[in-house]
């Protein structure tokens, strides 16, 4: 199985309607007829949400579970604030239709403009992507706090002592790790110095900066968009620490080097030390899951390699 297929390795809720292209095309059919429908893809099933791209130019988003139908109008309310926000020179998806509840599907739900092109994972990355990436995250977490909250974002209270004290858990959960990663298990199991916490104030943050949410161009290997966005007001080094799994501790350097926002003294080491934390959690969840290590070693050999010498 692919890193594509799978980026969590914890029990999801179950849907609470069960949708197929069928249905899919039936419901589009129906609120939307304008629409070709010449090809509809099945894309992804996340947490929240299951995409479809449409006529290679519109992904439709059906959400999972009440809870996230129930949030919807909060959600796309803050993508159109982040969007506007950072402007064009960050590739956000824009919602363009929103279909309305019906007997075939209980829900609202609604439809983004398709960002074409690869996840960070699937691709060769190059020092000039980590460049995009840091300069895109400039424009992000350079957002008024203020309005940000005024369009329904919400701040986090979760300290780097709170989020090393869970990844840990996951990890000790899993005595297996120590075979399968030896020296990654051995720098947990000695103790590692926690980095402080911020001193400046919290910033809006994608929250959730996985590879997969990260398109790369086809053709020049750049940043192209940057989707699923779960925004919330936090530390900033936290979406820097997701880049590991794009990319070895020289192309997180490379991202934090083009980053332009005033930073406090800890944020490189608590970029990398989150970096470990996540990937050995990671790796721990596919050992638990029965899927197996292999093909997610690659993390914690980014997050753990030497880029001094």
């Amino acid at each position: 199985m692919s890193i594509r297929e799978t980026s969590r390795f914890v029990d999801e809720p179950d849907d609470d309607f069960e949708l197929s292209l069928d249905l899919v095309a039936s419901v589009l059919r129906e609120q939307f007829p304008q629409i070709a429908r010449c090809s509809i893809q099945f894309l992804e099933s996340g947490w929240s949400y299951d995409a479809y791209l449409v006529d290679e130019s519109l992904v439709f988003r059906f959400p999972r579970h009440a809870g996230v139908a129930r949030d919807l109008d909060r959600q796309e309310r803050v993508l159109a604030f982040v969007g506007s926000a950072v402007g064009a020179s960050v590739g956000i998806p824009k919602s363009v239709l929103r279909g309305a509840p019906s007997a075939r599907f209980p829900y609202c739900f609604t439809a983004h403009e398709y960002i074409a092109g690869d996840q960070a994972w699937s691709v060769e990355v190059t020092p000039e992507l980590a460049t995009d990436i840091g300069r895109a995250l400039t424009r992000v977490h350079s957002i008024d706090v203020s309005a940000a909250e005024a369009a329904g974002v919400r701040a986090s209270t979760e300290s780097t002592r709170f989020v090393f004290e869970q990844l840990r858990r996951e990890v000790s959960e899993v005595p297996a790790m120590e075979a399968a990663a030896p020296g990654p298990y051995q720098w947990l199991a000695a103790g590692p110095v926690v980095p402080n916490d911020p001193g400046g104030p919290p910033r809006l943050i994608h929250g959730d900066l996985l590879p997969r949410h990260i398109i790369v161009n086809r053709a020049n290997g750049r940043l192209a968009g940057i989707l699923d966005w779960e925004p919330v007001l936090s530390d900033p080094a936290l979406d820097f620490s997701y880049l590991v799994y794009c990319g070895p501790l020289s192309f997180v350097r490379r991202a934090v080097d083009a980053y332009e926002v005033p930073v406090d003294a800890a944020f490189l080491e608590r970029t990398i030390f989150l970096g470990r934390m996540r990937s050995l959690a990671w790796v721990a969840g596919s050992v638990r899951s029965g899927w197996g290590p292999t093909p997610y070693m690659r993390f914690l050999n980014n997050a753990f390699e030497d880029d001094q010498q």
